[in-house]
């Protein structure tokens, strides 16, 4: 969420705070460009995967008719909102709920910046995150996914920072730049792990936020360390070209393989190896067909491109 955050503004964070000619429907056009064909196609070919795993008795199967419901929430993008419907049909799914609404409340959550400022967002952010007393208390949580609205502003700020650094650092030398970056980063990634490790599962994301921020940050201000070139090597990017086609399907993918292991009767033991020369291959290739067919042909059109 902080990285959809980042790249979401990122083209816009220059500007004093958003770009006024871009109006708010030919932002959703765009972003329904970008997301809406992938998502419904991986949808259909889910489920039409997990019917013949049921036919061929694989284990993780589903019938057309076990699926029906859950495509009736996943379609509407309202399955984030239904425990009982978040896991059903692809369980990285789940997150993209919560991604398309916080996407669309962008031009309104910059339209708050720009009357009261960032601090206004921020305590917005901090709000949602606090309980309320009364019969509809949940509700600010729940509509907002409040332990996501958090990690996704970070990456709006840091976005922010990334482009208009004088604006923060304000003449700081650029060794204390590094080293402040760098500190932040680390000292996030532990309290991470220390929040994981104690079962905080909010606490780990927003650690895990202001650590990706960090990093963010210093790649932009900093182009030239080894993140960014590490990043930047070929096979990474062309990889990265069709990541969203490949979050898309990788996990019933997963399953299918998971589920041709226990038919075959593999050990455990033995998975990892043949996941890594058969299955992560087979998951990149049919990604970057998946891509092919139903993603670049949309972002070749004419036009300004979503981030």
């Amino acid at each position: 969420m902080t990285i959809s955050g980042f790249v979401l503004y990122l083209p816009d964070a220059a500007h004093d705070l958003v770009s006024t000619k871009r109006s708010f429907s030919d932002y959703f056009k765009r972003r329904a460009r970008r997301l809406l064909l992938p998502w419904y196609a991986s949808l259909i070919l889910t489920v039409l995967l997990f019917s013949l795993m049921a036919r061929f008795q694989l284990s993780g199967g589903l019938s057309l008719s076990q699926s029906w419901e859950s495509l009736w929430w996943h379609i509407t993008f309202l399955h984030s909102w239904n425990p009982e419907q978040r896991y059903t049909l692809n369980s990285a799914l789940w997150l993209m709920g919560f991604e398309w609404q916080l996407s669309l409340c962008l031009p309104l959550f910059l339209a708050l910046v720009r009357r009261w400022g960032w601090v206004a967002l921020f305590a917005l952010a901090v709000a949602l995150l606090l309980p309320y007393p009364g019969r509809w208390g949940h509700l600010p949580r729940f509509l907002f996914s409040a332990e996501l609205t958090l990690p996704f502003l970070i990456g709006v700020g840091a976005a922010r920072i990334a482009r208009r650094p004088d604006l923060f650092f304000r003449g700081a030398k650029t060794l204390f730049i590094h080293f402040w970056l760098l500190l932040t980063c680390i000292v996030g990634f532990l309290s991470h792990v220390a929040c994981v490790e104690a079962q905080r599962g909010n606490f780990a994301a927003y650690t895990a936020a202001l650590s990706v921020a960090a990093a963010t940050i210093h790649m932009t201000y900093f182009p030239g360390y080894w993140p960014q070139r590490f990043l930047s090597q070929p096979v990474l990017r062309f990889i990265g070209r069709f990541s969203y086609s490949l979050f898309l399907i990788h996990v019933p993918l997963i399953l299918l393989f998971d589920s041709l292991c226990i038919r075959f009767g593999l050990p455990q033991s033995r998975r990892m190896n043949h996941f890594m020369l058969f299955c992560l291959p087979m998951m990149l290739g049919i990604s970057y067909l998946f891509y092919s067919i139903f993603e670049r042909p949309l972002q070749q059109k004419k036009g300004p491109q979503p981030a």
